[in-house]
């Protein structure tokens, strides 16, 4: 799937975007902590279907993180209610002229996912270019290029976006 777009953005927008990044790897962490449901471990629903509690996924996270010469690292560690651990670890490194960001979800079930990425500005054409690419536990791969340019009354945003599927063959995780 290509789609390329237009868009005006304001600067508000960014922390959503960045949660948006993040979303991804966090949810293959996450995601796959969540226990084996049984009845009891299913959340309750009213008459018309709506959820009234929330199935808790883990039961403790550990975040370490610190500032290195070049940039920082962190990781962070999710732990299940049955003892079982999923990791994620980021090392953001700077360079001259924006950052590089590679991180590492691990499963509890020892699946990867990875994404790198490399954002790079140039203040005085008001340009930002981000490059994307992931790979998910099964293989799948997706790949975001994204610019923004500065104009008068905003910004202009251009995205392109690849995907392509796991292979047919790749066991679930």
């Amino acid at each position: 799937m290509n789609m390329n777009r237009s868009l005006p953005l304001s600067p508000s927008s960014r922390p959503a975007r960045l949660a948006a990044e993040v979303c991804a790897i966090v949810l293959v962490a996450g995601g796959l902590l969540a226990p084996a449901a049984d009845a009891g471990d299913r959340p309750m629903r009213d008459g018309a279907g709506v959820q009234r509690a929330e199935a808790k996924r883990f039961t403790s996270k550990t975040v370490e993180a610190r500032r290195t010469e070049t940039g920082r690292e962190r990781n962070t560690t999710w732990t299940g209610a049955d003892g079982r651990t999923a990791t994620r670890k980021d090392v953001t490194t700077r360079t001259d002229n924006g950052y590089t960001r590679s991180s590492v979800a691990t499963g509890p079930n020892g699946n990867t996912a990875t994404r790198e990425a490399v954002v790079e500005r140039d203040r005085e054409a008001g340009v930002r270019t981000r490059e994307v690419i992931s790979t998910g536990p099964r293989g799948g791969t997706s790949s975001v290029s994204d610019v923004l340019t500065r104009t008068e009354d905003g910004y202009i945003r251009e995205v392109s976006r690849d995907r392509t599927p796991p292979p047919a063959d790749a066991a679930n995780p």
